[in-house]
């Protein structure tokens, strides 16, 4: 298992939290896709920051945005694993909204997840 930087106050990028992640759910469920476009999405909106620079989730799963992703090598279930991320994000935020300087940091995180994502543009 990997181990989080010794700096308390260091992020990673998205790649990096969420392909070990892609990885292991693999090779424990063999996937078949049953839907290419307009995945139903009824779960919760992102949080202001991840809306700053992402569209919300029922948009991301839409055939147009799907397109989008496929054409940058992601598939549905990346988007899906993108989603909760976002989630995370902002139950996270939720949790800590009262430690500003906590709050600086789940921003920078989704600064250099958002980041990482533009280098597929």
């Amino acid at each position: 298992m990997k181990q989080w930087p010794e700096d308390k106050t260091a992020t990673l990028y998205y790649e990096d939290l969420v392909t070990p992640v892609r990885k292991a759910f693999l090779k424990a469920y063999k996937l078949v896709s049953r839907r290419k476009k307009n995945v139903p999405y009824e779960g919760y909106n992102f949080g202001g920051f991840s809306l700053a620079g992402s569209p919300p989730p029922d948009e991301h799963l839409q055939e147009e945005m799907i397109k989008y992703h496929r054409e940058r090598g992601r598939d549905i279930l990346d988007i899906i694993l993108m989603i909760a991320f976002n989630l995370g994000i902002e139950q996270g935020r939720r949790l800590e909204a009262k430690n500003s300087e906590t709050y600086k940091l789940l921003y920078e995180s989704y600064r250099k997840m958002y980041e990482s994502t533009q280098k597929d543009s």
